[in-house]
């Protein structure tokens, strides 16, 4: 009876081993000691890795800009009929050309609630720069819609 409650005990605990391991993708999979590793396909290509994406290299929180950058330091855009990339880089532009303050930001770009149409890329260069939204609910927040369909 022992012997048989040991070998369940052992079948069990492979089993939930096995069971809260995910299985591999044939494009990115673990290494042994735990990094990503990515597979080539025919034209020498692999997936992007974003896992340090974002502010920070996503470690740490996004700051509350409303509370730490003055609204002088402000620029809002609202969505209007057509291709509104133009009007968005401008106002980056235009953060991107201030003086950084003591804790190094420029300014915020504060995109209106409303969905903005882009059919070309939006680049920051400068530091200190935020872009900000409405926020993401479906009628009160903020959507840019990339119009180009090879984007």
């Amino acid at each position: 009876m022992r012997r048989h409650f040991s070998l369940l005990l052992s079948l069990l605990a492979c089993a939930s081993q096995s069971a809260a391991q995910a299985p591999n993708s044939a494009w990115v999979y673990p290494s042994a000691t735990g990094n990503l590793l990515y597979q080539l396909d025919e034209r020498g290509q692999r997936i992007t890795d974003f896992s340090h994406c974002g502010y920070r290299g996503g470690t740490v929180p996004l700051p509350d800009v409303t509370a730490l950058i003055p609204q002088s330091r402000w620029v809002h855009v609202s969505p209007a009929d057509g291709d509104d990339k133009d009007r968005i880089q401008a106002a980056i532009n235009t953060v991107s050309a201030k003086t950084p303050d003591a804790n190094g930001w420029r300014g915020v770009v504060f995109l209106n609630a409303g969905e903005y149409q882009v059919a070309r890329t939006l680049t920051i260069s400068a530091s200190g720069v935020v872009l900000k939204g409405a926020g993401n609910h479906a009628t009160t927040g903020t959507r840019i819609r990339a119009t180009d369909p090879r984007r």
